[in-house]
């Protein structure tokens, strides 16, 4: 109760304040304008506005790790660095960016399921343990060594299965996988659901906002062919706006403790 207390002491009245409506439009504009200049550059923006994000919320958890926040929280900020990481090598590997010698299209997707796998694994483990008093530096040592194990097999061994091949689409692997990643992601929700007396309403809204969205993003890439289709750069952008809410879930949360 005294985390929910602090939580609205510190946190805006209103649920979404004005600059969440400005940053997102001004998000949206860049990739379309990126869009009309040519995928590659939609999605570089795209993907460095959620790898920017994604450093920042890691490196707010850390530096305020101590400052009482939830468990929840700490287990979600714990992966972002992981989670960064793994998008740059899915941004650099891209089709058409040239900075690796692999198969561009198979190896940005096995990089991208890499990164949603660490990043929802994270919601539901947070969710699972909310109860419990977990060192920051357990979930966040599992990551990197997760990141680390699943770049050198996607990277050196060939071992991580494949995701998309030019001939046949998506892989079964890669489909069920965002199956899998929606489910945690579901699963969270629910559990969010029956913690929401743990958090001020504006709160528990920008986590159920960033969850849902990046349910909707998964769900648009279990749908496309062609990665530089449009259920491709719908997923990229409902995954923007999710990294967006996550950012105003942390930021709030730590105002709330200070």
């Amino acid at each position: 109760m005294a985390y929910k207390q602090r939580c609205n002491m510190g946190a805006d009245p209103r649920l979404l304040g004005r600059d969440f409506y400005v940053v997102a439009g001004v998000f949206l504009v860049l990739c379309v304008l990126s869009r009309i200049f040519g995928y590659l550059s939609f999605h570089v923006i795209a993907e460095f506005f959620t790898i920017i994000i994604s450093f920042f919320v890691f490196f707010m958890i850390v530096i305020h790790r101590n400052a009482g926040l939830s468990t929840f929280l700490l287990f979600v900020g714990s992966a972002y660095f992981t989670v960064g990481l793994l998008d740059i090598f899915h941004t650099l590997s891209y089709k058409g960016m040239g900075v690796f010698n692999v198969n561009e299209i198979n190896v940005a997707t096995q990089f991208w399921i890499s990164a949603r796998l660490a990043e929802s694994s994270a919601y539901a483990l947070g969710a699972l343990f909310s109860s419990f008093v977990v060192p920051l530096f357990i979930p966040m040592a599992g990551y990197l060594v997760f990141g680390a194990l699943v770049s050198y097999l996607i990277l050196y061994t060939g071992m991580f299965p494949d995701a998309l091949l030019a001939d046949t689409g998506l892989t079964g692997f890669k489909i069920y996988t965002e199956y899998i990643i929606i489910s945690l992601l579901l699963f969270t929700m629910i559990s969010l659901y029956r913690l929401r007396t743990n958090f001020s309403s504006r709160l528990h809204l920008l986590f159920i906002l960033a969850i849902s969205t990046s349910v909707i993003s998964e769900f648009f890439f279990t749908l496309y062919n062609d990665v530089y289709g449009v259920m491709n750069m719908l997923g990229h952008v409902t995954k923007g706006i999710s990294f967006y809410f996550i950012l105003n879930a942390t930021v709030a949360s730590i105002k709330g403790e200070e």
